[in-house]
C-alpha cells in the first residue's frame, strides 16, 4: 500500500515538474516594446504588419499570435491586440 503511494505521488511530482519546465516564455527581440492597436473591419494581422513597416511577417504573425494568445489568426472587430515594435 505504502509502495503504490509512493509512486502516485512520485509520479504526480514528475508530473507537475515537467509541465513547469515545459513552458517557455515568449521569445522576442523587441526589448519589451510593444504598442496596443484596435482592430478595424478588414484587419488581418500581415495588413497590420504591412501597416507597420514589418519587415519579417513570418515572425510578426507568430509574435503577435502568441502575444494575445490566438489560436489562429482570425481577428475580432475592435479588440484591442498588444503589438511588437521594432519587428
Amino acid at each position: 500500500m505504502k509502495s503504490k503511494i509512493f509512486i502516485f505521488v512520485f509520479a504526480y511530482v514528475i508530473s507537475f515538474m515537467s509541465i513547469h519546465f515545459a513552458k517557455k516564455p515568449v521569445d522576442t527581440s523587441y526589448d519589451t516594446q510593444f504598442v496596443e492597436y484596435k482592430v478595424q473591419s478588414g484587419d488581418t494581422i500581415w495588413e497590420i504588419g504591412k501597416k507597420m513597416n514589418v519587415e519579417n511577417f513570418e515572425k510578426f504573425i507568430f509574435d503577435v499570435k502568441k502575444l494575445n494568445n490566438l489560436k489562429n489568426s482570425d481577428l475580432i472587430i475592435n479588440a484591442v491586440l498588444i503589438l511588437p515594435l521594432n519587428a
